[in-house]
């Protein structure tokens, strides 16, 4: 795809006369995994997550803007009094309107509203971006979610079954010193 295109281009701009690659099949994408959170997962997210970032989240929940929707939005875009937020900047390029559900409307009651952007860290600076703290939280979030995994799955001690089979269960954590200690 990425060589069919690039052909393309150099034929629009008159850098190649024919497109060698544009009788090649593309190799069909896989559909992409949909998860959705569960409330417990919801739950232990944002009890880790840092306190600058709980409205961000909470946004991103109930109103499915994109990252960059939400960091852009300045108090001029939320109107609490009609409970609705206004996307000036959309991925499209159109404006849009997204009514705000009560928790939208008590998580940014709570922030102080000044003029400019919406996202501030304590100290006073714009939030630009949240990669440290969604993966901090992120991280937390699993750690709680293993000890408390791995204390289910502890057997009785009347159980034939070996912790070694009932611990492959569950599933593997990526980041490697979470991974269960079998001592």
């Amino acid at each position: 795809a990425c060589l069919k295109h690039a052909f393309s281009r150099a034929i629009q701009w008159d850098l190649a006369d024919a497109n060698p690659v544009k009788k090649v099949r593309l190799f069909r994408e896989p559909p992409g995994r949909v998860r959705f959170l569960t409330y417990d997962e919801i739950g232990r997210l944002f009890s880790a997550a840092a306190q600058h970032l709980r409205p961000i989240m909470t946004v991103a929940l109930y109103t499915g803007m994109r990252k960059s929707e939400i960091l852009r939005l300045t108090w001029n875009d939320v109107d609490l009094a009609n409970r609705m937020l206004y996307v000036r900047h959309s991925k499209n390029g159109q404006a849009r309107e997204i009514p705000m559900a009560d928790a939208v409307a008590e998580a940014l009651g709570k922030l102080p509203a000044t003029t400019g952007p919406v996202f501030t860290r304590q100290d006073g600076t714009t939030v630009t971006s949240m990669r440290t703290a969604f993966y901090n939280a992120i991280r937390r979030a699993v750690r709680s979610r293993y000890g408390a995994a791995r204390s289910w799955f502890v057997p009785p001690a009347s159980a034939q079954v070996p912790y070694f089979s009932m611990i492959s269960f569950l599933p593997r954590p990526r980041i490697p010193y979470l991974a269960p200690t079998l001592a």
